[in-house]
């Protein structure tokens, strides 16, 4: 993930190399332009769950909530400082581990 810069200048946010996300899902940006991406927050190799990660221009922060019950992020939107984020539900889900049900959380700043 790239914040560009100028016509040749970009500076990267994120990189594909990281340890506490997969790659973004989704992504969005605030009323106040920070960045917000919905991802995955690795705890080991074989637990991770959707996340929401904040870039305030500086520094990546982890917005606060409980997902663990959570599976693939699907979608995220602000209005304003409102988020609302859409994430599959990890305890109902097809063969393939695709979820048959949605949950969402509201956030605000």
């Amino acid at each position: 993930m790239y914040e560009v810069i100028s016509a040749s200048t970009v500076e990267t946010l994120a990189d594909g190399n990281n340890d506490w996300f997969f790659t973004p899902y989704a992504l969005t940006v605030d009323s106040e332009d920070n960045v917000i991406i919905a991802s995955q927050k690795i705890e080991s190799q074989t637990v991770f769950y959707p996340a929401l990660f904040l870039f305030d221009g500086s520094d990546w922060k982890i917005i606060s909530g409980d997902f663990s019950d959570g599976d693939t992020p699907l979608a995220i939107r602000t209005i304003g400082t409102d988020i609302y984020y859409v994430y599959g539900d990890a305890s109902n889900q097809t063969a393939t581990n695709d979820p048959k049900n949605l949950k969402s959380s509201k956030f605000t700043k």
